[in-house]
């Protein structure tokens, strides 16, 4: 249901809190995996971020694949540079913003 609301959001131009995916990490597998793949490749910073630290909870070895092949972002998640609290404050401070 989330990745479906994801591709809802996208075809309409509009953007998808990076949070979403928190949810749907533990699960990824199969045709999600693309999203993640999309959002690792043409994603914002906060979203290659937040891919980055929901396939680190990825059970699925394809999804810890895909993680593997953008080294830089695992080894921030791995290392603890990557935080769901950092990523929500760094959301927040920007949409308040003018």
């Amino acid at each position: 249901m989330l990745t479906d609301y994801a591709h809802e959001r996208w075809a309409a131009s509009r953007a998808v809190s990076p949070e979403l995916w928190r949810c749907v990490g533990p699960f990824a597998s199969g045709a999600v995996l693309d999203d993640f793949r999309r959002l690792l490749e043409r994603g914002s910073d906060a979203e290659r971020r937040a891919a980055a630290l929901a396939l680190a909870d990825a059970k699925d070895d394809d999804a810890r694949r895909l993680l593997e092949s953008h080294a830089e972002l695992a080894a921030a998640a791995r290392a603890g540079r990557l935080d769901w609290e950092s990523l929500a404050t760094a959301g927040a401070e920007h949409r308040r913003r003018p």
